[in-house]
C-alpha cells in the first residue's frame, strides 16, 4: 500500500502537474474506488476520506495543498522520502492518472456526485466530514463503475 501523497505526486507528475486540490482529490478518490473493486479490495492508500460540500476529499491531503487555491499544485510542493509505491501500485496509478487526464474538473466532480455513490449516500449539509466507508466504495464500484 502507498502512502497517500506518493499517489498524489504521481498522479500530479502523470498529468504533467496540472493538478489543482480540488482535481487531486477526486482523481485519489476514484483511484481508492478503483483499487477495491478492481485489486480485489485492496487499498491504494490508508488515510481516511470524507464527504464534504464539493465531493470527497482526504483531509490531510486537502490541508497540504490548500495553500495553492485553485491554482496547480507544484512538484516542490511534495517532500521527498524514501518510501514508494510498487511497480503494480505505480502502473494503477499511471492508468487511473491517464483515465481522467481528459476530464474536466467538473466532469470528475459530476462522477464522484453520482446518484448512488458512495459520497452521495453519506454527504449531509447538517453533518460535516462525514466518512466514507470502504464497503460504501466497494459498493459504489460494483453499482456504478463495474457496469
Amino acid at each position: 500500500m502507498c502512502d497517500v501523497f506518493k499517489v498524489a505526486k504521481k498522479i500530479c507528475e502523470s498529468q504533467n502537474w496540472k493538478v489543482t486540490n480540488l482535481r487531486l482529490q477526486k482523481i485519489l478518490y476514484i483511484a481508492q474506488v478503483l483499487s477495491l473493486g478492481l485489486r480485489d479490495g485492496k487499498h491504494l492508500f490508508n488515510a481516511e476520506i470524507q464527504a464534504w460540500k464539493y465531493g470527497p476529499v482526504v483531509p490531510e491531503v486537502y490541508r497540504r495543498f490548500k495553500f495553492f487555491g485553485s491554482e496547480y499544485i507544484p512538484a516542490f510542493a511534495f517532500s521527498e522520502d524514501s518510501a514508494s509505491c510498487s511497480d503494480d501500485e505505480c502502473a494503477f496509478i499511471d492508468a487511473v492518472a491517464n483515465m481522467t487526464k481528459s476530464l474536466k474538473d467538473w466532469e470528475l466532480v459530476g462522477l464522484t456526485h453520482r446518484p448512488g455513490s458512495a459520497w452521495d449516500k453519506v454527504f449531509s449539509e447538517s453533518k460535516r466530514d462525514s466518512v466514507i466507508s470502504e464497503s460504501d466504495m466497494r459498493k459504489e464500484f460494483d453499482d456504478l463503475w463495474s457496469k
